[in-house]
């Protein structure tokens, strides 16, 4: 038997556990926009680890297929690309999700 403050602690470990298992299964879905590859590469890897849904798209034509046909939760966009901005495509996708949540 255990004495009552390391059954204390045995139960709020488990509970921090099933919390932890909790979290990871309801990860977001990100949209991750970069043009380069060794970095796109990384941070989807990095976040990936960490149970989120990760799509990658190389230009700014590609991230916006994929946020037409698909639900994001988080939008990380390169700011500095050759064929538009972070910003232009930040404001394309967010007029389109308020179209579609009209």
């Amino acid at each position: 038997m255990l004495e009552p403050a390391l059954e204390e602690a045995a139960d709020t470990y488990a509970s921090m556990m099933q919390g932890r298992a909790r979290m990871k299964a309801s990860a977001g879905h990100i949209l991750y926009e970069e043009d380069d590859e060794d970095r796109c590469d990384l941070v989807t890897c990095v976040l990936a680890m960490h149970s989120y849904k990760v799509v990658a798209a190389e230009n700014c034509d590609d991230a916006f297929i994929l946020a037409r046909s698909n639900q994001f939760d988080l939008y990380l966009i390169d700011n500095w690309m050759a064929e538009c901005s972070g910003i232009d495509l930040c404001r394309k996708v967010r007029t389109l999700v308020y179209r579609l949540s009209d």
